[in-house]
């Protein structure tokens, strides 16, 4: 009886992970597209932002998105079976929500959108920095509930191991020499 709520338990926690993750990917393969698809908000955000030049922005832009699909594959893919995925997107989350920060931190008075979900910006999440701080914060979260319904799927996994092999090893017939 206890292996059935522990095999349920461990379905439970694996189900989480999986839909967490795919969450998760699902956001950034819509920010990478649709940042590749229309760069100009996010091109002139780092532009102003950061105060560099148009042709390093042009650069800088692209890398982001392509961060961003890779992650988002690595992770829907991974399907829970590794935390490292869920660890680098939640880096690359508290890195792009860093620079949100330090942006509005240093240009308190723009109204300036960060251009992160390109033509989809307004209806995704809408145009001011806050809301993108609200959606990465979204995302912070997403990915520490996808973290630990990971880490407790492999703790009960080790726990079902260990119980198995107790129990075989008492199961097991021991023959005495004669």
């Amino acid at each position: 009886m206890a292996d059935s709520v522990m095999g349920r338990l461990r379905m439970s926690c694996r189900t989480l992970s999986v839909i967490t993750g795919l969450f998760v990917s699902a956001v950034f393969i819509l920010a990478g597209i649709a940042k590749l698809d229309d760069p100009t908000d996010a091109i002139a955000f780092v532009t102003k932002g950061l105060n560099l030049p148009v042709a390093a922005a042009r650069l800088i832009v692209p890398m982001f998105a392509v961060a961003e699909l890779f992650v988002a594959g690595w992770l829907a893919f991974d399907c829970g079976r590794s935390s490292l995925p869920g660890w680098i997107s939640l880096g690359l989350v508290a890195l792009l929500a860093g620079l949100l920060v330090s942006i509005a931190e240093m240009h308190p008075q723009s109204d300036w959108t960060c251009g992160c979900f390109g033509s989809l910006q307004a209806p995704w999440g809408g145009r001011s920095l806050r809301s993108q701080l609200d959606v990465n914060l979204v995302l912070a979260l997403t990915l520490l509930i996808h973290l630990a319904s990971l880490r407790s799927t492999q703790r009960q996994g080790d726990k079902a191991g260990k119980a198995r092999s107790l129990r075989a090893s008492h199961e097991t017939p021991t023959i005495l020499p004669t």
